[in-house]
């Protein structure tokens, strides 16, 4: 028997981490819910069903249901077009480092993973790294 988790693959996420990082902070300073949150310290339980404590601060924004027929792009539009800021995430409420973490399974057609080059700008407008999650089946 296998553990496996089934992630819907393609997808994107936003995650944004530090240590002195203020959820609530971020999310009035945004104007979005973030689908997770946790401070530093925080006891968090994880998939096995432990518990831990987090080493940093955290908040995570899942993309909306995905249509794959649309790639990528439309997954990490969905996350950063409900951003109501127009600076660096990073200069907000003890948020360290942010990024997308754009995640994808090896085999998906080739356009899958294409981001325009205004979509592009915008996410390096908001100070935030891209980080490429690449899955085997």
């Amino acid at each position: 028997m296998t553990n496996k988790v089934e992630y819907p693959l393609p997808t994107a996420t936003l995650r944004l981490s530090g240590d002195h990082l203020d959820p609530e902070g971020i999310t009035n300073a945004i104007s979005v819910e973030p689908s997770r949150c946790y401070r530093m310290g925080e006891t968090l339980r994880v998939a096995s069903g432990k518990e831990r404590r987090a080493k940093s601060g955290a908040w995570i924004l899942f993309a909306d249901d995905f249509d794959r027929r649309h790639g990528i792009e439309e997954s990490v539009a969905n996350i950063i077009g409900k951003i109501n800021y127009q600076n660096a995430l990073t200069q907000i409420c003890g948020v360290e480092a942010g990024y997308v973490a754009l995640a994808l399974r090896i085999g998906e057609h080739p356009d899958v993973g294409i981001l325009s080059p205004g979509l592009v700008t915008r996410i390096a407008q908001l100070g935030l790294g891209l980080s490429f999650e690449i899955y085997a089946d």
